[in-house]
C-alpha cells in the first residue's frame, strides 16, 4: 500500500517531466552551448532524458525491494540491463557514435525497468496508477509535439526566442505538476503556508499605501 501511494504521486510526475526535458533540449542548447556543439546537444539530450526517465521509474520499483529488505530481486535485472547496454553500445555506436550510444542506454534502462517491475508485481501485487498516468501522458502531449516539430524541422531560433519558448513550456510544466500534486497539496501544510504568505503580502501592500 505504501508503494502504491508513492507511485501514485511519483510516476505521473516523471511522465510529464521526461517529455518536457526532451522538448527543451534544442532551446537549452541554444542558450548553453556554442554553435559547433549544437547538433550534438540536440541529439544526445532527448535520448538522455528518455533513458533517465526509464531509470527513475526503475528506481521507484527498487524502493519496493528496499521496503522488503531483499535486494536480490533487482540483481538479475540490473545485470541483464548492463549487459544489454554494453552490447548495444558496441553495436549501435558503430552506426552513429552519439545517437547509437543514446539508444543503447535507453534500451538497457527500459529492459532493466521492465524486468524488475514484472518480478515485483508478481511478488508484491503492486498496482500502477493507470488513470493518473494516462492524465500525465495527456498533459505531456504538447511537449511531445514541440519535440517532434523541433526534431523534424530543426528551426533556427534566436536566443530571445529560445528563452521565450522555455519560459512558456516551464510555466506549463509547473502548472501540470501542481495539478498532478493536488492530492498531496490538499492534505499538506503547503496551502496554509502559501495562504499566510499571500495574506502577509496583501497586508504589506496595504501598509505601504
Amino acid at each position: 500500500r505504501a508503494w502504491d501511494h508513492y507511485a501514485n504521486l511519483y510516476l505521473p510526475s516523471i511522465a510529464v517531466t521526461v517529455p518536457f526535458v526532451a522538448a527543451s533540449s534544442p532551446f537549452l542548447a541554444k542558450l548553453m552551448v556554442s554553435t559547433q556543439f549544437y547538433d550534438a546537444a540536440v541529439t544526445v539530450a532527448p535520448m538522455a532524458a528518455l533513458a533517465e526517465g526509464a531509470r527513475l521509474i526503475g528506481s521507484a520499483y527498487q524502493m519496493a525491494a528496499f521496503a522488503q529488505l531483499d535486494m536480490r530481486t533487482v540483481i538479475r535485472p540490473t545485470l541483464f540491463g548492463a549487459l544489454l547496454t554494453l552490447l548495444g553500445v558496441m553495436t549501435l555506436s558503430r552506426l552513429d557514435p552519439l545517437l547509437g550510444t543514446g539508444v543503447a542506454l535507453l534500451l538497457g534502462a527500459i529492459a532493466t525497468t521492465l524486468f524488475v517491475s514484472v518480478k515485483l508485481h508478481r511478488r508484491l501485487s503492486l498496482h500502477l496508477p493507470a488513470k493518473r498516468l494516462l492524465w500525465a501522458l495527456a498533459l505531456g502531449l504538447p511537449f511531445a509535439g514541440v519535440f517532434l516539430g523541433s526534431w523534424l524541422t530543426r528551426p533556427s531560433v534566436s536566443v530571445a526566442g529560445a528563452a521565450s519558448v522555455l519560459i512558456i513550456m516551464g510555466t506549463y510544466w509547473l502548472v501540470a505538476q501542481l495539478y498532478l500534486a493536488q492530492p498531496v497539496v490538499a492534505q499538506s501544510k503547503l496551502t496554509l503556508e502559501i495562504g499566510r504568505l499571500f495574506r502577509a503580502g496583501i497586508a504589506a501592500l496595504g501598509m505601504h499605501r
